[in-house]
């Protein structure tokens, strides 16, 4: 199986034909929502799947950054590749994907209700009671990510562990690095 990430404008036609049918034969058909499943989103999303050997979708979600806030959504699991952790390795693949492209900002997401505990495995909380989108109960969750430290600080930080606390020439070198230009 491989992930692949892409904007609307790097795939080809192929490509968005097969993901949307079967973001409609999921979120249109299958849960009977009658909606515009194919938004203004979907030109500025970063747009993750998977596909199996045979080159089958085995899943789907959608990223986008509005403002400083970065989101996913359209989250789907084929139904032949249900119940298989498809959806853990899914959402283990979109926040990997999210530290890469959006380091350090927080992840707000709209989930269906009865995955709240899911999402909840991941560290998401819920920030929003109970609300009904397209006639199907969905709560508001966010996550934060960690921030990531700058070299400077990795570099110092390392460097400050291994020094031997009584030889106050180190802590005079660490005190000088701290002051100097070298790591900015």
């Amino acid at each position: 199986m491989a992930f692949f990430l892409k904007e609307l404008g790097e795939m080809t036609g192929v490509e968005f034909y097969q993901l949307a049918r079967l973001r409609t034969a999921v979120f249109v058909v299958e849960q009977a929502c009658a909606y515009q499943e194919i938004d203004a989103i979907d030109e500025q999303a970063k747009h993750l799947w998977a596909l199996d050997e045979d080159g089958q979708i085995v899943s789907y979600a959608r990223i986008f950054q509005q403002e400083q806030t970065v989101h996913f959504g359209r989250v789907i699991v084929a139904p032949a590749y249900r119940g298989q952790n498809e959806g853990h390795r899914l959402i283990k693949e979109v926040l990997q994907r999210i530290e890469q492209c959006y380091p350090a900002l927080p992840i707000e997401i709209e989930a269906q209700a009865h995955l709240e505990k899911f999402y909840g495995q991941y560290g998401f909380k819920t920030i929003t009671p109970p609300f009904y989108e397209d006639g199907i109960l969905h709560v508001g969750m966010k996550k934060k990510q960690a921030q990531r430290l700058s070299r400077k600080v990795r570099v110092l930080a390392s460097f400050s562990a291994k020094i031997d606390e009584s030889d106050e020439s180190e802590w005079f070198l660490l005190s000088l690095l701290t002051k100097s230009r070298l790591f900015i």
